[in-house]
């Protein structure tokens, strides 16, 4: 018999199905199509490595350690395609994280299909499960278990066991990406000791990230959840349960979209001030929580926090978180964020302490659910510090061009307990304690307060900030002779700057005086609100009045 021109092998049986071995022969292929150029069926298969032909195989109950299978198979797929099969793959010693130093594809079988889970022995340090150290890497269609619940890990020393560095945590991430041009899409990362995914590269000695590393990342239809379970000790900069479902540590020009987290300890962050040029798209955080035994400023709780700059952010859905909404922290300067949605928020819906942020189309709904009081819907923090890399040499950090356009705040603000005596205002927007100036435009809707007329709480430093306010009847400072709705629009604590946008059409109706027009402005003693001063007009002698 022959094929194509060539005589087979001795003692070859045609039309049988027994094996046969074929021995020094070159099988050529091609693809279909005009232009391809012809080449050998073992350089195509050579293009794709398999898993499961390194032994991989799928142990639910973890009594099987895949990480040599894992390591063999990542080690021959150098710039290829590996394929890892569905199934549950354990790595199971302290030193088993997978380091991919190659630039190469990794697919799996789904997101909840192909899982590779930490499972070191309880009691020994934490260290990530995969650590993306190449340029090039693409992963995708993968599951990643931290399995931090309950196995008692200790901190991490994969960085050197540099507990008082400020990298010592970025150890506790399940999945770190520390390589240029990395692309990861339909992930899913859970049950981390802090981040569940992490992007930041750490210097090789192990004390600070690589400031603007990894560059070009992009990360897209990610799923997070139970992230930040490990419980830090108190020598760690960060003590307690904290972890982000998404962390972008220290890199540059990257792309995160389509990412949901659910119930870490905090949803999205930006920290380190160590990177920039971030953009975040479609974000939706939900039940952020709160570690109980962590007091004073949280650490945990967080919808997003932000702390580096040039960042852009749209579509961002923060729920029920335990703490705070977001955070745009002093290092986020420069930053623009829109169509921004905070529900139930526990203390603000909104911090903001950076400089030149542009915020448009923000609703609060429904903020300070955890306490009875003391927070205000937005928090502007005019006691920020800009320090150096050591922290060293810091001088105040004024808040300039803050612009907030279309701010709607829905749902009662809770009460500033402090004031020990009516009337009880419900603080829509404050600032906070500092010697700093703001300076710039909110525009806001009508917001409903709780006991008395919303209220601005500004420090006498600040002189640049102006708010436009449009603002509904409020409840009255149980005063019996007003009934259920006061006429007391808003309240100010602080040097204002008021004036009105609108004429009241009552003018040309009643007389000054009558309580349904008894002034634009009060002026008021708040143990006994009626003893006032009001500012009005006189429609019949077109004057404005004092009262």
């Amino acid at each position: 018999m022959l094929d194509s021109g060539k005589a087979l092998p001795s003692g070859t049986v045609v039309g049988t199905t027994d094996a046969q071995t074929l021995s020094n022969k070159t099988i050529t292929y091609q693809s279909s199509g005009a232009g391809t150029i012809a080449g050998t069926v073992k350089s195509k298969l050579d293009q794709i490595v398999n898993a499961a032909d390194f032994g991989l195989i799928s142990d639910p109950t973890c009594a099987t350690d895949a990480t040599s299978s894992l390591r063999a198979s990542i080690a021959a797929a150098a710039r290829k395609k590996l394929i890892l099969p569905a199934g549950t793959f354990c790595l199971n010693t302290p030193t088993s994280t997978l380091q991919i130093t190659n630039s190469m594809e990794i697919e799996g079988q789904g997101a909840a299909n192909t899982i590779i889970v930490w499972n070191s022995p309880a009691g020994t340090p934490y260290a990530p499960t995969i650590d993306v150290l190449a340029k090039g890497v693409t992963i995708h269609d993968l599951g990643v278990d931290g399995n931090a619940a309950g196995k008692n890990y200790t901190d991490s020393v994969y960085y050197g066991g540099l507990t008082t560095s400020l990298m010592a945590p970025w150890g506790e991430v399940a999945f770190v990406i520390e390589g240029d041009n990395f692309t990861g899409y339909n992930l899913k990362g859970r049950n981390a000791f802090t981040n569940c995914i992490g992007i930041g590269k750490v210097s090789s000695d192990g004390l600070s990230p690589v400031f603007g590393s990894p560059s070009n990342v992009n990360l897209d239809n990610i799923y997070t959840e139970f992230c930040g379970n490990g419980l830090a000790g108190a020598n760690q900069p960060i003590p307690g349960h904290n972890g982000f479902g998404i962390d972008n540590g220290s890199g540059s020009f990257v792309n995160i979209s389509n990412v949901i987290d659910n119930q870490s300890f905090s949803n999205f962050g930006n920290d380190l001030n160590a990177g920039g040029s971030v953009n975040w798209t479609n974000a939706w955080g939900y039940f952020a929580r709160k570690d109980p035994s962590q007091t004073g400023q949280p650490a945990s709780g967080f919808g997003f926090y932000s702390g580096s700059g040039a960042g852009t952010f749209s579509n961002i859905n923060i729920i029920s978180p335990a703490s705070f909404g977001i955070w745009a922290d002093a290092g986020s300067s420069q930053s623009s964020w829109s169509n921004i949605t905070i529900r139930g928020a526990g203390q603000q819906c909104l911090i903001i302490g950076a400089t030149s942020s542009k915020w448009n189309n923000v609703e609060c709904q429904s903020p300070s659910q955890a306490a009875a009081g003391a927070y205000a819907a937005v928090r502007i923090r005019n006691d920020e510090q800009s320090c150096d890399a050591n922290g060293q040499n810091c001088q105040p950090l004024p808040i300039s061009n803050l612009m907030i356009d279309n701010l709607v705040i829905e749902g009662q603000t809770n009460t500033e307990v402090a004031q020990g005596g009516p009337p009880s205002w419900s603080y829509a927007i404050e600032t906070t304690g500092g010697p700093n100036n703001v300076t710039g435009l909110i525009n806001m809707n009508a917001a409903l307060g709780t006991n008395g007329p919303t209220a601005f709480k500004l420090d006498a430093v600040v002189t640049g900030l102006q708010i436009n306010h449009k603002e509904a009847m409020t409840r009255a400072f149980d005063d019996a002779s007003i009934g259920p709705l006061s006429p007391y629009r808003f309240a100010f604590g602080g040097l204002t700057n008021i004036k009105s946008l609108t004429p009241n059409q009552s003018w040309q109706s009643s007389p000054f005086g009558d309580f349904s027009n008894n002034g634009s402005l009060f002026i008021s003693d708040t143990t006994t609100p009626l003893k006032r001063i009001a500012l009005g007009w006189d429609p019949i002698n077109n004057i404005g009045v004092t009262q």
